[in-house]
C-alpha cells in the first residue's frame, strides 16, 4: 500500500479499478467463454436450432472436428518451446552477469511445473484468445532463508482481470494494474489471514464463478492487486559518459551517501547544484577529492619522474561556502610509508629495497572522535591539505599529517630520486599538523544562495537540514592494489606485505554518516587494564618479598607446629 494514502483511500482506489477491469473484459471474457466451449464441442448448436429440435424431438449430435486442427499447433508449441538466453549487448554489460542470468532461468525452468503451466497456457491462448503464467517465488526448503523462482499455471484465465482498454502492447504488458482472484473455503481463510476484515468487491467476473457456486459450500474470494508505481527523476548526462539520476525535487533519503572520486573532469554549474540540493536535503556524501593530478602508476616510468599539477575539479566555491577549502598543494611527511625500489645493476645483481616514500604519509590517528578512535594507521598517496575556514558548520579533523610535514607547491616535477633527500627537523618547524581528512556537521547553505540557477529549480532550498559530510583530499584512500588482475584488501600493500587500516577508516565513515553509533562506539570502545606502579614496586621490594614470600611459610610453620602438638597430645595418653 502506497504510504502517501490511508487505508480506505486505498482500498477505494482498488475497488475502482478491480470493476473498471471487469467492465473492460466482460465482452472478452464472454467471448473467450463461448470459443472455448466452442472448441471443446459444447455449444455447437445455435439456440434456434436447440429449440427446433427440442420441440421436433429431433437428436442434435456433435462431432468435434476442431481438435485436429488446434492440436496440430498445440503439438508443435509442445515440440518447440521457446528457451531464454541472455547477451550482453554493449561493452557495459557484464558476460558473466549474463551467464548468471541464463544460469537462473534455466533453473527457474526445471523447478515446480513449467511444462504444464506453459502449455496450458499456450492451450488456452489457442483455443480461447489468452492464458497466463505466474512467475512466483518461494523457499527452496524449510530451513533455508534462499528462495527459488518458478513458474506456476494459472488454472482459469478468467480469474485474471486486466485493464485491457488502457493498454496499448497487444500482450497488456504496458498495463499499470492487475488483479487476480483464488478462491479458499473460508475455513482456510480464516487459517491463512486471521482476524482479517472481508471487502465486498462486487459481483464476480464473467467466467470466474466462486468455486463454491452450485455446491453448497462457503467460501472466500481472495484478490490480489498488482500496480505500478512510477517515480519522476531528473537524469543528468556527464562530462565524462556517466548518467546522474535524482528523485524528482532531490527527495533522497538521508540514509543516502554519495560518494565522489577520481572524477578527472570539472564540475559543470548543472551538476554542482544537483550535487547542492543533495546536500540540502538531507543527503550524506562522503568526498575524497584528489586537487593535484598525480599517481604513483604514472611514476614508475623510464625516467621516473612526474608532473604534480593543479586538477581543475571546479569545487573551490563549492566547498568554500561549506567552511573548508582543499588547497592545489602536496603533503610531504617524515612519517610516510615505504615503497619498493631496485637498486644495483642490472641483471643478477639487481635487488629491491625499501624506501620512505614522503609523498605518501602514514597518518596515525590522534583524534579522539569514534570514527578514528584506537585505529591503525592509514596510508595515502599524494594527499593535499584541507584549510578549515570558520562559518557556523561544527568542524572536526579526523586525520591530520606529522609534525614533520610540509606542503609542497605545484607544477612541481616528482622524482623517485627524492627518496635519498636528506632533510633537518628545521624544514619542517611550525609547517606540520596539516588536516587531510574533515567531519563536518550542521546546516549547511547552498553554495547558489542569492545567486543565478544553472537551471530553474521550483523546489530549490537555500538551507539544508541538519546532515553531515565527510570530505578526504585522497582520492587513493579508496584505491585497491591489483595482483594478477585480483584486487587485494583495501589497504593491504603487497610490496611491503604491510596492512594499513584504510578499509576500517573508510568503514567507519559511512557507518557514521548512516548513523550507526553504536558499531562504531564497539569499534572506539577503550579498554583499560589495571598496571602495577613500577616505582612503588621497587620503592618497597623486600617488604612485598617478606610479605608474599615470608609469610605464607611463617603461617604454615605454625600450622604445621600446632597439627604435631594436637596430634601427640591426643595419642599420648
Amino acid at each position: 500500500m502506497s504510504k502517501s494514502k490511508t487505508k480506505e483511500e486505498f482500498l477505494s482506489e482498488a475497488t475502482a479499478r478491480f470493476r473498471r477491469c471487469d467492465m473492460q473484459m466482460k465482452r472478452l471474457r464472454e467471448d473467450w467463454l463461448s470459443n472455448v466451449k466452442f472448441a471443446l464441442g459444447e455449444d455447437q448448436w445455435t439456440q434456434a436450432d436447440k429449440t427446433e429440435r427440442s420441440t421436433n424431438r429431433r437428436p442434435m449430435l456433435t462431432i468435434n472436428l476442431h481438435p485436429a486442427a488446434y492440436n496440430q499447433v498445440i503439438n508443435d508449441f509442445r515440440q518447440n518451446r521457446p528457451s531464454f538466453k541472455v547477451r550482453p549487448v554493449d561493452s557495459v554489460d557484464d558476460p558473466d552477469k549474463a551467464d548468471i542470468v541464463n544460469g537462473i532461468m534455466r533453473r527457474t525452468q526445471t523447478l515446480g511445473d513449467y511444462k504444464t503451466a506453459v502449455d496450458e497456457a499456450f492451450f488456452y491462448s489457442v483455443i480461447g484468445g489468452f492464458g497466463f503464467v505466474r512467475i512466483k517465488t518461494d523457499y527452496c526448503d524449510d530451513e533455508s532463508h534462499d528462495q527459488d523462482i518458478f513458474v506456476d499455471r494459472v488454472k482459469n484465465p478468467c480469474s485474471v482481470y486486466f485493464p485491457v482498454m488502457d493498454c496499448e502492447a497487444f500482450d497488456w504488458s504496458d498495463a499499470e494494474y492487475c488483479f487476480a482472484t483464488t478462491d479458499v473455503t473460508r475455513e482456510a481463510f480464516e487459517r491463512l489471514y486471521p482476524n482479517r476484515d472481508f471487502v465486498d468487491f462486487g459481483e464476480n467476473g464473467v467466467g470466474d464463478p466462486a468455486d463454491s457456486e452450485g455446491d453448497g459450500t462457503d467460501s472466500v474470494k481472495i484478490l490480489e492487486y498488482f500496480w505500478v508505481e512510477q517515480d519522476k527523476v531528473n537524469s543528468y548526462l556527464l562530462d565524462d559518459g556517466q548518467i546522474l539520476k535524482t528523485k524528482e525535487n532531490y527527495e533522497i533519503g538521508n540514509e543516502m551517501g554519495l560518494p565522489i572520486n577520481y572524477k578527472k573532469k570539472a564540475f559543470t554549474e548543472e551538476e554542482k547544484q544537483v550535487l547542492d540540493q543533495f546536500i540540502m536535503n538531507g543527503g550524506k556524501t562522503l568526498w575524497l577529492v584528489d586537487a593535484v593530478s598525480a599517481d604513483m602508476d604514472s611514476l614508475y616510468n623510464e625516467t621516473g619522474t612526474i608532473l604534480a599539477a593543479q586538477r581543475e575539479l571546479n569545487l573551490t566555491d563549492m566547498f568554500f561556502k561549506y567552511g573548508i577549502r582543499i588547497n592545489p598543494l602536496l603533503v610531504k611527511d617524515e612519517y610516510a610509508t615505504p615503497i619498493k625500489l631496485a637498486t644495483g645493476n642490472q641483471g643478477s645483481e639487481t635487488q629491491m629495497q625499501e624506501y620512505s616514500w614522503k609523498f605518501s604519509p602514514f597518518v596515525y590517528p590522534t583524534s579522539t572522535n569514534p570514527i578514528v578512535k584506537n585505529m591503525e594507521g592509514i596510508k595515502f598517496e599524494f594527499a593535499s591539505p584541507i584549510e578549515i575556514l570558520k562559518n557556523d558548520i561544527k568542524k572536526t579533523v579526523l586525520l591530520s599529517s606529522s609534525e614533520y610535514s610540509k606542503t609542497v607547491g605545484t607544477p612541481s616535477p616528482i622524482s623517485l630520486d627524492m627518496v635519498t633527500e636528506e632533510t633537518t627537523p628545521e624544514e619542517y618547524e611550525g609547517k606540520g599538523l596539516l588536516p587531510v581528512a574533515v567531519l563536518m556537521e550542521g546546516k549547511f547553505k547552498s553554495m547558489y544562495q542569492n545567486r543565478v540557477l544553472p537551471f530553474k529549480d521550483n523546489s530549490f532550498q537555500a538551507t539544508g537540514k541538519d546532515n553531515k559530510m565527510i570530505v578526504i583530499s585522497d582520492g587513493d584512500v579508496v584505491k585497491n592494489q591489483m595482483d594478477k588482475g585480483v584486487p587485494l584488501e583495501l589497504g593491504f600493500d603487497k610490496w611491503t606485505n604491510q596492512l594499513y587500516g584504510n578499509k576500517e577508516f573508510l568503514m567507519n565513515c559511512v557507518n557514521y554518516l548512516l548513523d550507526d553509533n553504536g558499531l562504531i562506539n564497539i569499534r572506539s570502545k577503550d579498554v583499560d587494564l589495571p598496571l602495577l606502579n613500577k616505582g612503588e614496586v621497587y620503592k618497597n621490594y623486600t617488604t612485598a618479598q617478606l610479605i608474599t614470600v615470608g609469610l605464607p611459610i611463617v603461617i604454615l610453620a605454625i600450622f604445621g607446629f600446632l597439627f604435631t602438638f594436637l596430634r601427640k597430645r591426643k595419642y599420648s595418653r
